[in-house]
């Protein structure tokens, strides 16, 4: 067999739920952003950023990260309404 994929936890496939669920907040809140260019910015930082910390394995990096970047999506909501 070619590639096989290593199964997760419990815990790693619950992190990454929450993971996928804060990439699709982030791109919600990139919407109400003024200003085509700036929405592609942030996008490609977005993706850029999730793709550089996609390797992590460890329980507690992932969950770090997503709370600083939730506090990130919550100050985007609120400076752009």
């Amino acid at each position: 067999m070619a590639g096989r994929i290593k199964s997760m936890s419990l815990k790693q496939f619950m992190i990454r739920q929450d993971v996928l669920s804060l990439y699709r907040k982030l791109f919600r809140a990139i919407r109400n952003v003024p200003g085509e260019t700036n929405r592609k910015e942030l996008q490609d930082w977005v993706r850029s950023d999730f793709k550089k910390n996609m390797h992590h394995e460890d329980e507690i990096v992932p969950s770090h990260i997503m709370k600083n970047v939730d506090t990130k999506v919550i100050a985007v909501r609120v400076y752009y309404k």
